[in-house]
């Protein structure tokens, strides 16, 4: 045993660019791993308990960093066994534990956990454990609200809003970390756009926990609309917001227009929605429960539950000539992400094969997702026809992505997922690209996406906020794209 916790400064993550022995401050490490991810949570819980932690996420503390890199390490299969004998074997045994405990080897959770109690290790370590057994029992069984009548979860919106004949729809993706002034300043320019609503496409980090939902969603909502004005939100659900159970999720659901909307908003019932207009139509999907699975999420082709397929199927049947606006966590595709394991892994087919008549059809006008945490803009994609409608991933709100990186590295041929011709990908501040949103402008005659940044560091958003794309999603004549532009 090495005797004691030793702090490691500052940890060299393979996409991280954090270089060891450097004073610059850790970076949130994200992991598609349920089991992990629960890690990260127990760990966070410990340290906020202590109250050693200078923001919600707990990245400048040794505990985290330690803990961070024994779980990239198990996360690309390797062998824990590495760090005994080093500063990281009581992070490596703990993490050994829970895992153990997770697979139901309950013979090596006890071995591994009479090492960790009978040895000089920081009692926090053990703490961390049984608080992570807590987390995964509570995860074991996920919510899921279905619909009883095919017309629930139908919330009427707005057909104009502040800004005059249109309403302004503010969309987050991957927004929840909990990183202080990411999460102050992207709110702060939201509001300078006036929306008439603000949706989150989901991932409240790490695990989606009660503590995680609060600190680094609600509070930061709550304080928004109390220093501008009352706002509807409304919040898909991730995978992170499944793996501690989605228990949390749900409860933040009750809380969120009751303390943020004017009074009579709706309270979202369930991790499915559509708002409806005179003339458009914003359908909600839920694809984080079907990638919840501790452990095949690195496996996971996520699905919708077919209850909600036939509903989604349904409003889409009754649109009324509303076009639509389709939105999701989880990627339609990627040329940057492999999505599951299967020979063409850069779509995927259960969602495709849920909606392709009616993209081919032309009956939606766009479709929104996260999950991959930067800003992707594509060309036609070739399994749809010439009706098909834009898609585009918009992850990049707050989780932090960095030039080492590479997230940018084509993984697919240009003929299956081509880029815009001149794709405006992120900037970046410093080592870390940009975080940002995107401003939906509905209209009876015209819509269009504006793509906003602010600064990678958490800097606030300069004045005034120009776009870094624009794009037309539909109009009644050419003529009608306009350009948005925030107030100075």
């Amino acid at each position: 045993m090495s005797g004691q916790t030793v702090t490691v400064g500052c940890i060299l993550y393979t996409n991280w660019g954090c270089q060891k022995g450097s004073t610059k401050m850790n970076l949130p490490l994200s992991l598609h791993s349920g089991k992990l991810s629960l890690f990260q949570s127990a760990v966070n819980k410990i340290i906020q308990k202590k109250g050693t932690s200078a923001t919600h996420l707990s990245e400048d503390q040794p505990m985290m960093q330690q803990a961070n890199t024994v779980l990239q390490a198990a996360d690309a299969g390797q062998d824990l066994g590495q760090f005994l004998g080093t500063p990281l074997e009581c992070a490596s045994l703990t993490v050994q534990a829970a895992l153990a405990f997770a697979a139901g080897d309950s013979a090596k959770e006890a071995e591994i956990r009479a090492q960790l109690v009978d040895s000089p290790c920081d009692p926090g370590w053990v703490t961390v454990l049984a608080a992570y057994e807590v987390y995964y029992a509570g995860g074991q069984s996920p919510k899921y609200t279905n619909w009883t009548n095919i017309g629930d979860f139908v919330y009427p919106i707005p057909d104009t809003g502040r800004n005059g004949d249109q309403l302004t729809v503010a969309v987050l993706a991957d927004w929840g970390t909990g990183d202080n002034l990411v999460a102050k300043n992207s709110l702060e320019a939201i509001f300078r756009f006036k929306p008439d609503l603000i949706i989150h496409l989901g991932d409240i980090y790490y695990a989606g926990t009660a503590d995680e939902c609060t600190a680094n969603f609600l509070n930061y909502m709550v304080a928004a609309c109390k220093a501008n004005y009352p706002v509807p939100i409304y919040n898909l659900a991730g995978n992170h917001d499944y793996y501690s159970g989605g228990a949390a999720y749900y409860n933040l659901l009750t809380q969120l227009n009751p303390q943020c909307a004017p009074p009579g908003t709706p309270v979202q019932g369930a991790s499915f929605f559509c708002l409806r207009n005179r003339d458009w139509q914003i359908q909600g999907m839920d694809t984080g429960y079907g990638d919840h699975d501790v452990f095949t999420v690195a496996n996971d082709i996520t699905q919708l539950q077919p209850s909600e397929v036939e509903w989604h199927q349904d409003k889409i049947a009754t649109a009324a000539g509303r076009k639509i606006v389709m939105l999701s966590h989880h990627q339609l595709y990627s040329a940057f992400e492999n999505i599951g394991r299967q020979t063409n892994n850069y779509y995927n087919p259960n969602l495709l094969a849920n909606f392709k008549d009616a993209m081919n059809a032309g009956a939606i006008t766009a479709w929104y997702w996260g999950h991959s945490h930067i800003l992707e803009l594509y060309g036609a994609f070739p399994l749809l026809n010439a009706s098909q409608p834009k898609g585009r991933c918009i992850g990049y709100s707050a989780f932090p992505m960095m030039k080492a990186g590479d997230p940018y590295k084509v993984l697919v041929s240009a003929d299956k997922l081509p880029p815009l011709g001149d794709p405006p990908f992120l900037d970046t501040t410093g080592d870390v690209y940009d975080h940002g949103f995107m401003i939906l402008t509905l209209a009876d005659t015209f819509a269009q996406a504006d793509y906003y940044q602010t600064p990678g560091d958490g800097a606030p958003a300069p004045s005034p906020l120009n776009p870094k794309f624009s794009e037309n999603l539909w109009a009644a004549q050419p003529s009608q794209v306009q350009t948005s532009s925030a107030p100075a």
